[in-house]
């Protein structure tokens, strides 16, 4: 086996050594490996010492996972390089890479932009030309170091097609049209539209990375001419008159020419009939059935071409003279649900979302098929749905493996340090991948509560075995991984007594009254879902969440398992954006919010407790304790989101969402509430941000509105001039959700009435008896607080 010197060699993390640590890691080793560490790994530790000698500047999280990667390799030279020690040294490799700026892959936001255009190639195929072109563009001006070869891949693929279309155009002509749907292809599509359809495919392979699994292309079939045999009879003998059956397309071989056969009414094959296709150019093949009397062949027989390795087959009908001429009738591939009920996914796997339901019985179109045939896709209301094999029964007709959506993406972590004595520090770097990026992130570190950053910190105050799960979730699917950590008891140490000065207790200050401008209220109307939208309301300055909704003209989804509403703020960059959508199908619903953002220089005033965790499968109310909220404070919803749910649309419960705080009289502790109808069988979870601010009775005021009936309007008698107010909390109480046509879907917005009032408008699609409302209001002094946007009567609607 060949053996490899290498050197692994880090100056600058050397420098901040010799100046922080007396017993530090060697900073470069002299390796002889039996290359156990592979050819590629070597090779990004080249391209790694290749920068740092170029004097890249690397900062304090870069050094310490090269100080482990370091460590890591010393000890695999010191006692072998084991499976787990290379796993270790490749994901330690993908942090550095990252973190000094080295692309291996595609970056993120190149593999996100070719990605969004292979999807506009595939919704406009006969624009291929620019689509692709602008492909180039994007992978030739990115940073990555493979984007460049990757751009002349794409460049000789449409070399290709540039040939394709010529020789196409020319053996059918510029009128040619697709008069077959098969193998991609689309009836009446024309030539552009017809290869564009089939570079989608080829591109997704070429930026994945993917080697072709056969040297033999797929043959792509457009026009079959005629679309029937239509026979005559010539004295004693039937004929086909036509003689030949052309079939054009491109991408034709003798290594995957069809086979042809005649078989009759119940599909079993004619013997007396043999036939042979031959190849005339790459683009066209032809069957010639000249000379062939068909007197000997069954009426209702079917001249069927069946191409190799595509488990698919394509038939014509054999009219012979006297019968009724019709139209090839093109068989449909279908599915059947043969369990109780099961998830509809949006790929063929498990870690996909979900998007929707389907019900023992139902009847689905196949359009599709994974590689091992243990998913289908199905037509699911226009959308590319996927179920598993062991859930439905088909009617036995081939189908085409598809393209099939990205996978879902793959959750990993680092964690420094992996072990210690207790109290321990320790920092969570995600290494997950996905495209798209993962949006969404839960850290469950085996004890306390879980947080809902990119990477997690966690302190470990007792020894002990724990399992830290990171799951990451992005619009397709998600994915977890869970990893061990060893924490080591504290030493035991028994501390004198010492005894405390006695000392006066002191009564906290209250909260000094907010300046002018302090509190901003604002409103945002008409936003389209899925609503993700920029307030340019700044994060250095401010605090902010939603204190008011409302989704207009929306048909809410009631079939199957989804994430049912989001409504919050995150803070990406410099500003503050808006997050929202509601679980629709065909008419999607229109957003407007009141929006309440918190000077940051007040920050002694209020806490923010983003994305806390209510599983009402477990309990729908928590207790809040854990959280720290300060004494004295008042507290509300400002942010909600409820994930994966299958709604209750039959008949009246007891509720329809809850999404409020209060405060247990008997433990004086703050709780939330969060809940929404859902069949028993899935229940939903939440991610709620809390609100509380300092009770200081000249600034803030809490109110509380009970038992309105949906649809209507109430008086809160909180003046405008006095008071700017918002919704923080909201309960729907025994309503029966209206799931069929588009509607108001809800309401839960403040307006300013003509009294000068603040007013609250509540209402959620329902049906039969109206549901009720109970508001929690808080209201900020006018001294303290700004108005900006519409509040007049029935703003979301404008």
């Amino acid at each position: 086996m060949k053996r490899k010197i290498f050197w692994i060699l880090f100056p600058l993390l050397t420098m901040v050594l010799i100046f922080s640590s007396c017993n530090m890691i060697p900073s470069n080793f002299k390796v002889e490996t039996e290359s156990e560490l592979g050819p590629e790994t070597l090779g990004r530790i080249d391209d790694i010492n290749d920068m740092l000698d170029r004097g890249m500047e690397v900062g304090p999280e870069t050094r310490e996972m090269i100080e482990s990667l370091n460590q890591t390799v010393a000890d695999g030279i010191r006692v072998g390089f084991t499976e787990d020690m290379i796993q270790q040294i490749d994901t330690l490799l993908g942090v550095v890479e990252q973190g000094i700026g080295i692309n291996l892959g595609l970056d993120p936001e190149t593999n996100a932009s070719v990605n969004r255009l292979i999807d506009t190639l595939d919704e406009a195929p006969d624009q291929w030309e620019d689509t692709v072109t602008e492909i180039i563009q994007v992978l030739e001006t990115s940073s990555s170091n493979v984007a460049s070869d990757i751009a002349d891949e794409v460049s000789t693929l449409m070399d290709e097609a540039r040939v394709n279309t010529q020789y196409v155009t020319a053996a059918v002509g510029i009128e040619f049209r697709c008069n077959v749907d098969f193998l991609g292809a689309r009836a009446g599509e024309t030539i552009d539209q017809f290869i564009g359809r089939s570079l989608v495919g080829r591109l997704q392979a070429i930026i994945s990375g993917k080697e072709p699994e056969d040297d033999v292309p797929t043959p792509w079939v457009c026009q079959i001419i005629p679309d029937q045999v239509n026979l005559t009879e010539v004295g004693e003998v039937i004929v086909f008159q036509d003689a030949v059956i052309k079939i054009t397309g491109y991408n034709y071989q003798h290594g995957n020419l069809p086979s042809a056969y005649i078989v009759d009414e119940s599909g079993q094959t004619v013997e007396s009939a043999a036939l042979y296709p031959f190849l005339t150019s790459p683009y066209q093949m032809q069957l010639n059935l000249q000379g062939i009397d068909f007197s000997t062949i069954p009426e209702r027989s079917r001249v069927v071409f069946s191409w190799p390795g595509t488990d698919v087959d394509y038939a014509l009908s054999v009219v012979f003279p006297g019968q009724e001429v019709l139209p090839t009738e093109v068989p449909i591939a279908q599915l059947e649900i043969s369990v109780a009920s099961v998830d509809v996914l949006k790929g063929p796997g498990e870690n996909y979302l979900v998007l929707g339901g389907a019900e023992m019985g139902a009847s689905y179109t196949v359009t599709g098929k994974n590689g091992d045939s243990t998913w289908w896709q199905i037509d699911y209301d226009g959308q590319g749905g996927w179920v598993p094999d062991g859930s439905v029964t088909r009617n036995q007709l081939t189908v085409p493996v598809v393209s099939i959506p990205l996978p879902p993406p793959v959750a990993d972590f680092v964690m420094t340090p992996t072990s210690g004595k207790a109290p321990l520090d320790v920092t969570f770097v995600n290494t997950s991948t996905g495209d798209p990026t993962p949006l969404r992130w839960e850290w469950d570190y085996g004890v306390g509560l879980p947080s809902f950053e990119k990477d997690g910190t966690h302190r470990f105050t007792s020894g002990g075995t724990y399992q830290v799960t990171l799951t990451v979730e992005n619009d397709l699917g998600y994915g977890s991984v869970t990893k061990e950590i060893v924490v080591d008891a504290p030493e035991f140490i028994l501390a004198p007594i010492i005894l405390a000065p006695i000392q006066a207790y002191t009564m906290p200050t209250p909260t000094p009254a907010f300046p002018g401008g302090a509190v901003i209220f604002k409103t945002f109307t008409a936003l389209r879902p899925p609503v993700h939208i920029n307030t340019n309301i700044g994060t250095a300055y401010h605090d902010c969440g939603i204190v008011g909704m409302a989704a207009l003209n929306g048909d809410i989804e009631e079939n199957g398992f989804g994430n049912i509403i989001y409504a919050n703020m995150t803070a990406e960059g410099e500003s503050w954006w808006i997050n929202a959508n509601f679980k629709t199908h065909y008419n999607s619903e229109i957003w407007s919010f009141a929006v309440m953002c918190i000077n940051k220089n007040y920050a002694g005033g209020y806490q923010v407790h983003r994305r806390v965790h209510v599983d009402p499968a477990v309990s729908e109310t928590i207790d809040l304790s854990d959280l720290e909220i300060q004494s004295e404070s008042l507290c509300g919803v400002v942010g909600m989101a409820a994930w994966s749910g299958n709604i209750n649309e039959d008949g009246q419960g007891l509720y329809i969402l809850k999404a409020y705080t209060a405060k247990n009289p008997s433990t004086g502790n703050w709780e939330l509430t969060a809940n929404f109808n859902t069949h028993g069988d899935h229940e939903e979870v939440w991610d709620v941000d809390v609100l509380c601010v300092y009770d200081n009775p000249s600034i803030f005021k809490a109110v509380r509105l009970e038992m309105i009936r949906g649809g209507d309007i109430r008086d809160s008698g909180m003046s405008s001039t006095q008071y700017a107010c918002g919704i923080v909390g909201m309960a729907a109480l025994y309503g029966d959700i209206q799931e069929k046509d588009a509607g108001a879907i809800l309401l839960a917005y403040p307006f300013i009435g003509s009294n000068g009032n603040w007013f609250v408008h509540t209402d959620f699609r329902s049906q039969g008896d109206q549901e009720q409302w109970n508001i929690d209001l808080l209201c900020v002094n006018r001294s303290a607080a700004t108005l900006d946007g519409d509040w007049a009567p029935g703003w979301p609607a404008r």
